[in-house]
C-alpha cells in the first residue's frame, strides 16, 4: 500500500467521523440541516462516488464514499429535524440537479458525469451556504471543521495529474472550507 493510499483511507475515515458530532447536534436540536442541500448531496454523493471511481480515482476515492454515506444519513435525519426544502432557491437547485443528472445519464461519460455532478453538488451547497451566512449557529461547527480537515488531508492523497482525479478533492476542500469559514463567524458574533 502506497503512502497516498494510506492518506486517502485516513481522509475517508476522518470524513466519516464528521457524521458523529453532526448527527448528535441534529438530534439535540442545535443543528437544523437544510433538506434541499442534504437531499441533493445524498443523491449527488452516490453518483459522484460512482463516477469518480469510474474516472480513475484510487487513493482519493474513500472520501467520496464518506461524502455519499454522510449526506444520505443527514438527509434522512432532515426529514424530521431539518428546515427548508420549499424556498425558491431550494426548488431551483433541486430542478437543476435533476436536469444535470438527466444530462449525465444521456451522455454516459464518467469524466463528464463527474464534472456535471460537481456542478450539481455546488448548487446543492447554495442553500447551506446561505443558511451558514445568515445563521451560523444553525450548523455544527465541529462537524464542518472535521469535514474540512478530511478534505484537506485528501489533497495529499491525489495520485494523478488528470483533472478528473484532482478536481473532486480540490472542490471538496474549497466547499467545506467556505462553509467552515462562514461558521467560524459565530464565535466573532457571539
Amino acid at each position: 500500500m502506497h503512502w497516498r493510499d494510506v492518506i486517502g483511507v485516513m481522509a475517508g475515515v476522518v470524513a466519516l467521523s464528521a457524521l458523529i458530532p453532526y448527527a448528535r447536534s441534529i438530534l439535540a436540536g442545535h443543528t437544523k440541516p437544510n433538506r434541499a442541500s442534504w437531499c441533493i448531496w445524498s443523491l449527488v454523493g452516490i453518483v459522484l462516488a460512482a463516477s469518480y471511481k469510474a474516472s480513475g480515482a484510487d487513493a482519493t476515492f474513500w472520501i467520496a464514499v464518506a461524502y455519499a454515506v454522510n449526506p444520505l444519513t443527514v438527509a434522512l435525519l432532515s426529514i424530521r429535524y431539518g428546515v427548508g426544502g420549499a424556498s425558491r432557491l431550494d426548488l431551483i437547485c433541486l430542478a437543476v440537479c435533476l436536469l444535470i443528472l438527466l444530462l449525465w445519464w444521456r451522455l454516459r461519460s464518467a469524466p463528464v458525469a463527474l464534472f456535471l455532478t460537481l456542478c450539481v453538488d455546488a448548487l446543492g451547497a447554495l442553500p447551506t451556504l446561505r443558511k451558514a451566512w445568515q445563521d451560523p449557529r444553525s450548523e455544527d461547527q465541529l462537524a464542518w471543521g472535521i469535514a474540512c480537515a478530511a478534505a484537506f488531508l485528501n489533497l495529499f492523497a491525489i495520485d494523478s495529474p488528470k483533472p478528473q482525479v484532482w478536481l473532486y478533492p480540490v472542490y471538496a476542500f474549497l466547499v467545506t472550507a467556505l462553509i467552515y469559514a462562514l461558521l467560524l463567524r459565530q464565535r466573532r458574533t457571539a
